[in-house]
């Protein structure tokens, strides 16, 4: 087999029998074998032929001989020649290896497609994906409660458009590192999209978890350092709670929704839960909004009048033109009952237009039976200030200059900013077409001086809760005085809203403010009837005056 001579190996022990390449610790077992006399099967090495330098694989047994006086007289055996099996198995312990390798690569090529699949690029955390799929899973156990914590960061638009989506990138980041930080495992965090993130939480204690939830609040408030400068993000949570096993995790996500909704239209940087009551109230708030939207397109919006009085005259000095909603179902409704709707949905600008276009044509029809308004005052949003087409509407809509047209501004208008510019860029087109301005609500606590110097509005109208203390609260009638005295030394006009009592009139009169608005002469009334009361009115109020 290995065509050599025997007489080449007769006399020679197994350790000096040429050989290839064996492990260390093999031989070194196989030696020891032969020092302890034992027999061995299948011991298979690498060996050289001495007359070529080949290498070929034997497979080798034996057993010890022993006289029969017990004296060791050596091993008698077998040998074989296995290279083709040994490459076979070689080949196939390589191939094996070569598909461990692949198989590897594939397993960790599907970790990443999954990973991608279930997390989110920019924190780290469990992408929508993987919570609703997870929140899947934990609804419905039987003795399971799970509570989703619905998180929105406040006003996260105004940091990205001011400094940037790279910065806005990286207070995401900050704030998963501090919702992972407030709520360590086995609570549950992903981020749902934008700057929405949600955090599941089993079996959690109401009371706990509110508390929890507002010291996350406090700790995502903190101050993110931005190159040289730095931000402090607001949050709100929204918490909905599975009490049974019905909910499913759709259900779930639109309660800590609509929660998360109650959040932030209570002041933003709080948490709220969810509970049938708020269900029911947000229930009616959407009906509302639906049946708003139905009575616009159905003209139910109607447009009412209230006068205001010249005490010194007797005489009316001018309307104001207020919104009513003539609403199927509800009957007359107060700006105040539908008007945070009506900014919800946005079209609190399409109502202020219908109300301006209204308005100037009732008066352009007073004045054509010989009872022209001195002066209407119309009301007008923030949103409709800053659209540029206000100005051309005023110039199409107020053809008949027989009555003064006056916007009202409502006190809460903020003219700082960017948005400042575009106001105030309005506002002067409104002055050169002939608009007069009016500060509505004033004393609210919102205006400043310097707002009022840069609107230089014609008019104030003292806010109706301070002419209701005028009588019986000193610092109020000190605060009305200082009003009428400000307006008086920066030639503003002043109008009081809310004069109920022949008393106001009376002590408003001895401050020095003479155009009065309120129950005392009428309250507000639709088109028809406030021409008839026009009609009827008295040149002068010889009684009241």
């Amino acid at each position: 087999m290995v065509g050599v001579p025997a007489k080449n190996f007769l006399g020679k022990s197994r350790v000096q029998l040429p050989r290839g390449q064996i492990k260390k610790d093999l031989w070194k077992a196989h030696v020891a074998d032969f020092d302890s006399r034992r027999p061995f099967r299948d011991f298979t090495y690498q060996a050289i032929r001495p007359d070529d330098g080949s290498v070929f694989w034997v497979s080798t047994s034996g057993q010890p001989v022993f006289s029969k006086a017990g004296q060791f007289l050596g091993y008698r055996g077998t040998g074989s020649d296995v290279t083709a099996e040994v490459l076979a198995r070689q080949q196939l312990e390589q191939s094996n290896a070569e598909l461990k390798e692949r198989n590897a690569e594939l397993l960790k090529a599907k970790s990443t497609i999954e990973r991608m699949a279930y997390e989110d690029a920019l924190t780290g955390l469990k992408n929508r994906r993987a919570m609703e799929d997870e929140l899947g899973r934990k609804t419905g156990r039987n003795g399971c409660s799970t509570t989703v914590l619905h998180m929105d960061l406040d006003r996260f638009k105004q940091i990205n458009d001011a400094l940037g989506h790279a910065a806005g990138d990286e207070v995401l980041r900050v704030v998963a590192e501090r919702l992972r930080a407030c709520f360590p495992p086995p609570a549950s965090i992903g981020r749902m999209g934008g700057d929405e993130f949600i955090v599941l939480v089993q079996g959690a204690d109401p009371e706990a978890l509110l508390n929890q939830t507002k010291q996350a609040i406090h700790n995502i408030r903190q101050a993110i350092a931005l190159g040289e400068g730095s931000v402090s993000p607001g949050a709100s949570f929204g918490i909905a709670i599975s009490e049974t096993s019905e909910d499913s995790a759709q259900q779930l996500l639109s309660k800590a929704d609509l929660a998360l909704y109650e959040a932030k239209a209570l002041g933003r940087n709080r948490a709220e839960i969810f509970t049938p009551e708020l269900h029911d109230r947000l229930a009616q708030e959407k009906e509302l909004a639906r049946d708003l939207q139905l009575g616009l397109q159905s003209n139910e919006i109607e447009v009412w009048f209230q006068p205001q009085i010249d005490a010194r005259t007797g005489c009316i000095s001018g309307a104001e033109a207020l919104m009513r909603w003539n609403c199927r179902q509800r009957g007359i409704l107060a700006p105040d009952q539908f008007m945070p709707t009506a900014e919800t949905l946005g079209i609190m600008p399409q109502i202020d237009g219908f109300v301006l276009r209204e308005a100037l044509a009732f008066a352009s029809q007073m004045a054509d039976i010989g009872h022209a308004l001195p002066r209407l005052s119309v009301n007008v949003c923030s949103d409709r200030l800053t659209d540029g087409s206000i100005v051309e509407d005023v110039r199409a809509l107020w053809l008949d200059r027989r009555t003064q047209l006056s916007f009202e501004l409502v006190e809460t208008v903020t003219f700082d900013g960017d948005m400042s510019e575009i106001i105030r860029h309005n506002l002067d087109r409104l002055r050169e077409t002939g608009v007069s301005l009016e500060v509505d609500d004033f004393g609210t606590g919102h205006a400043s001086i310097t707002a009022l110097l840069q609107v230089e509005p014609d008019f104030l109208k003292i806010d109706r809760s301070l002419i209701a203390n005028l009588l019986v609260d000193l610092n109020c009638r000190r605060l009305v005085t200082q009003v009428i005295d400000m307006a008086t030394a920066m030639n503003i006009g002043v109008i009081a809203a809310g004069v109920e009592t022949q008393e106001q009139v009376e002590c408003l009169a001895d401050l020095g403010c003479h155009q009065l608005q309120g129950f005392y002469y009428a309250a507000a009334m639709s088109a028809p009837c406030f021409s008839d009361y026009v009609k009827g009115f008295p040149k002068r109020l010889a009684a009241r005056a």
